[in-house]
């Protein structure tokens, strides 16, 4: 399977002409999946989602797709506690998709930890919200993310009841494992990223698809790939150019360099 993963689109904040370019290039992959790990918007606004859910279908392939902080209410504190995800799954949740089967509890009853499976030939993959509506503590502040323990949970259950031959892949926006040289800045992993890869690398999963930082690299822990996105098309560069992953045998990282896209 090709996989073509990108990451903090953030519409709102959009560079045109990566915007613009980009659907075409995709097409021309021929890739099987398009993952979006989170932050399809900047403020959560609805004409926000609205017009990244129009081009993120302008590509013409089935979608996996997780929220990110941004994607979170930013300024309404009702809908931020009360139904912190409902522009999400109006727009985003309506994209075409293979089997999206919800595991978790929805957004509009209020929960935030949601979960979600999408199956295709040979590969199993769980989303999972790492977008929180309330700070944890002062260490790993809001921006920053986690999972519940429940969240955990459904990833272990969901490697365990998968047939022979199927790898698992877990989509979610905030990182596990930190850029090489930036181990111990603080911001660069989520609350419990040592416990939650432990578990997931020991319970079975195969590929782990992130975003958040802006910044592309991979990493391995035992059996399990950790493959980080930059960020896609936004104008919020952190000393890197726009760019996502296409994943197959290995990772390519495509980059915006002199007003196009190349892979390499």
């Amino acid at each position: 399977m090709k996989i073509v993963h990108l990451s903090d689109i953030h519409f709102g904040a959009v560079d045109a002409a990566a915007a613009g370019a980009l659907p075409a290039y995709v097409r021309s992959l021929n890739a099987d999946v398009l993952v979006v790990s989170g932050d399809f918007t900047q403020r959560g606004r609805a004409g926000q989602f609205r017009a990244a859910a129009e081009w993120v279908r302008s590509m013409g392939l089935p979608v996996v797709a997780v929220p990110g902080n941004h994607d979170v209410s930013v300024y309404a504190m009702w809908r931020r506690v009360s139904f912190p995800l409902t522009r999400f799954e109006r727009w985003v949740g309506e994209l075409p998709s293979s089997r999206k089967v919800l595991i978790g509890a929805p957004g509009f009853v209020g929960r935030i930890d949601c979960a979600w499976r999408w199956e295709f030939p040979g590969w199993r993959f769980v989303g999972l919200n790492s977008a929180r509506r309330l700070a944890g503590d002062l260490k790993f502040p809001l921006t920053n993310g986690g999972l519940s323990e429940r969240q955990m949970a459904i990833v272990e259950r969901e490697a365990a009841g998968m047939a022979a031959g199927v790898q698992l892949a877990v989509v979610m926006h905030h990182p596990l494992l930190a850029p090489v040289g930036m181990e111990g800045k603080a911001g660069m992993t989520c609350r419990h990223a040592v416990e939650i890869v432990r578990r997931f690398s020991a319970g079975g999963v195969g590929l782990v698809l992130s975003g958040h930082l802006h910044r592309a690299y991979v990493t391995k822990v035992g059996g399990m790939m950790v493959v980080q996105a930059g960020t896609a098309i936004s104008n919020r560069l952190r000393d890197e150019a726009p760019s996502f992953n296409v994943i197959g045998a290995g990772v390519v990282v495509h980059r915006f360099v002199e007003g196009q896209w190349k892979s390499g």
